[in-house]
């Protein structure tokens, strides 16, 4: 189970997840996550081809509900967490890249 998923999360960890520092005055919801940094995890799925603006902005609305901030960065994920994850880029329609 380790090995399916330490690759799905290698997988999962190509697309960049890059966040932009953001200032003092720009609210966090509940998880962690400010509309900055939101509307990166959009523009980094859409940049990377891996959906079109609405897939991206279904993966970043139910990854940023499901998972915290700091789970997600630091890649904090039990086994359910995985599967989770899995579930929403099936839902969402997003494409994963091999290479």
């Amino acid at each position: 189970m380790n090995k399916v998923k330490n690759a799905f999360l290698a997988i999962v960890f190509v697309l960049p997840m890059l966040f932009v520092a953001t200032s003092c005055d720009d609210d966090e919801d509940d998880n962690g996550w400010t509309d900055a940094e939101k509307e990166q995890l959009v523009s980094e799925c859409v940049s990377d081809e891996s959906g079109t603006e609405e897939q991206c902005q279904c993966f970043a609305d139910q990854v940023t509900n499901e998972f915290s901030k700091s789970q997600f960065e630091n890649e904090d994920f039990s086994d359910a967490d995985a599967f989770k994850l899995l579930e929403i880029i099936s839902d969402c329609g997003i494409l994963l890249s091999f290479g």
